[in-house]
């Protein structure tokens, strides 16, 4: 639990006392497929997630409570709840934490592949060769045949939104790069019609940073009025964008405004221009034009 960084809500975590491996009177470990009644030692103990807790014991401690895996209840056959942990994804990051229960290896001993985890504070892919040397050390029969990281499972997982995160992030950059194309036309357009309207102003004695702000505030008027269009469409959509995302919510006010700030960025970029060129009219030509 400490290696993966599941925390221990109550009660305890596994102890060496609860191992009959590592008891001094015991010469050999358990063979495999060994029934857990025929192990002699301390009394068998197991840990279980807050789902199942929650599940089985609503309102009440789960600790030390009894609970058996056959078909049908055997006292002999229990094990006790020592510690209940913290809920974890284990098979699917996007599915709700199912019930877990865990039980001490030594108690039940499985053949064939096992899985070891590490926790290290620096590049795990260098702690893999030390893991390898030292496993070896220990027992030349057992070999580490594959090591992955647990931001290679996550990203694994996360292949599907990852994908549709790149295909809609392009088409999302396409749509801007177009939004802002078709504003600086329509603001190029805006101003050209309005030549002659800001040459009387300037000759009447408008500075040129009011003539700025003024074709700006244009540009904001229509970005505003598509704000008051956008904002509750996508809110409409929140079902059926949320199938779409992880980790993310549809309604993510930070994802909200983080997009209206660069809409507005873009804009003002994209309009600047055009009221910057309105700004260099010079207002007896523009007088003069029809």
């Amino acid at each position: 639990f400490e290696a993966t960084g599941i925390p221990i809500v109550l009660g305890r975590d596994f102890q060496e006392s609860d191992n009959v491996v590592v008891l001094p009177d015991r010469l050999e470990p358990p063979s495999v497929g060994a029934h857990a009644a025929e192990l002699s030692g301390p009394p068998r103990v197991v840990i279980v997630n807050e789902a199942l807790a929650r599940r089985f014991f609503a309102g009440q401690s789960a600790l030390g409570r009894r609970l058996c895996f056959g078909d049908t209840w055997s006292a002999a056959q229990t094990w006790e709840i020592v510690g209940v942990v913290g809920n974890t994804r284990y098979f699917d990051v996007r599915s709700a934490a199912e019930p877990m229960i865990y039980r001490p290896l030594y108690r039940e001993p499985v053949g064939g592949r096992s899985t070891l985890c590490a926790r290290t504070t620096g590049d795990p892919r260098r702690l893999v060769e030390t893991i390898r040397r030292l496993v070896m050390e220990i027992e030349s029969a057992v070999s580490v045949t594959e090591a992955r990281t647990m931001e290679q499972n996550v990203n694994e997982n996360l292949l599907q939104e990852r994908f549709v995160a790149t295909i809609g992030g392009f088409f999302g950059l396409v749509a801007l790069l177009l939004a802002a194309i078709g504003l600086y036309g329509v603001m190029s357009g805006v101003v050209t019609r309005r030549t002659r309207e800001i040459g009387i102003r300037m000759a009447l004695g408008a500075k040129p940073s009011r003539v700025l702000r003024m074709v700006l505030r244009d540009a904001m008027a229509m970005v505003l009025v598509g704000a008051v269009i956008g904002i509750p469409t996508i809110l409409g959509l929140t079902r059926y964008v949320e199938s779409l995302l992880f980790g993310v919510k549809a309604q993510d006010p930070a994802t909200l405004v983080v997009a209206a700030l660069l809409l507005l960025a873009v804009t003002t970029i994209a309009a600047f221009l055009p009221a910057f060129r309105a700004t260099r009219v010079q207002p007896m030509q523009a007088l003069r034009r029809e």
